[in-house]
């Protein structure tokens, strides 16, 4: 039950990692960094849709990496805990 509990809570962990990850891509992406918002309105749709789906990709891999390091160190944290019995 400990155990399954500390995955819950580290799946929530992750979670939340993800989100502030997502939140600091949109707030300072190096990639995009300094460039003028306005290039937008000499973008085309496709162009913009590309860039956006970049942009949604990054996330998506770095949110797994996430979830994997949580899921990983839940493993370890449930090796190293007495099993109940």
């Amino acid at each position: 039950m400990r155990e399954a509990a500390r995955a819950a809570a580290a799946a929530k962990d992750a979670e939340q990692a993800a989100r502030a990850a997502e939140a600091a891509v949109f707030a300072v992406n190096p990639e995009t960094a300094g460039r003028d918002p306005a290039r937008y309105a000499t973008m085309s749709p496709q162009e913009i849709n590309a860039e956006l789906e970049a942009t949604r990709q990054r996330i998506e891999k770095r949110r797994d990496e996430l979830r994997a390091m949580a899921a990983e160190q839940a493993a370890r944290e449930a090796a190293r805990a007495p099993r109940a019995q």
